[in-house]
């Protein structure tokens, strides 16, 4: 494993820290301008909230990350990441997480409308797609695939590159899908004005 940050490790590393930010300022205005909490804070809050849960999954999940990153102290809950929790990861979450959401919904709104379809069937079923393919590009190719992360253990048979460094657990894929498949449905699901349900 690399122990140098990689430009490309740079780059996500300050995308996750900027992007993070600006949609919990974005959703704190969108709130303030409707004097009701918007859904992108609400869903940019749960993300951030549960960034707590990376690392008991990485030790779960066999995850490995370059020595280099700086990390978080270690007083951190449940610090039981290989090396310690990297510092961009709980901000990193919230755009790790709104991002995919937003694409979902828009998505899911526009297939909906397109073909008539019944928008909770579509957002569910697009938030699914959209999760599973976010988190493959970037856990698979961005991740593993070009060192910024390695899973040291999979589940033989549920998992592509077996064997090797850039091994991927396709199951980590799944789950993102099903998580995306809520945060869609919550953000995608508006009334007849518009707006959104929660």
């Amino acid at each position: 494993m690399n122990a140098k940050i990689t430009p490309l490790l740079e780059g996500q590393m300050y995308f996750a820290y900027v992007s993070g930010i600006a949609f919990i300022l974005v959703g704190a205005y969108l709130s303030y301008r409707r004097r009701r909490v918007h859904p992108l804070l609400l869903l940019s809050i749960s993300a951030l909230s549960f960034s707590w849960i990376e690392s008991p999954y990485d030790w779960a999940m066999y995850a490995q990350f370059p020595p280099g990153l700086p990390r978080m102290p270690s007083w951190w809950p449940l610090n039981v990441t290989w090396g310690g929790l990297p510092s961009s990861v709980p901000i990193g979450y919230v755009s790790y997480f709104v991002l995919p959401a937003l694409i979902g919904a828009a998505l899911g709104r526009w297939l909906s409308g397109k073909f008539h379809w019944r928008r909770p069937i579509v957002l569910l079923t697009v938030g699914l797609l959209v999760g599973f393919c976010w988190a493959f590009v970037f856990n698979a190719i961005t991740g593993a695939h070009f060192g910024n992360f390695y899973y040291g253990y999979v589940i033989p048979g549920l998992a592509i590159f077996e064997g090797t460094k850039h091994q991927y657990p396709l199951y980590d894929s799944l789950a993102m899908g099903i998580e995306m498949m809520v945060f869609t449905y919550l953000l995608g699901r508006t009334d007849a004005e518009g707006r959104n349900v929660i």
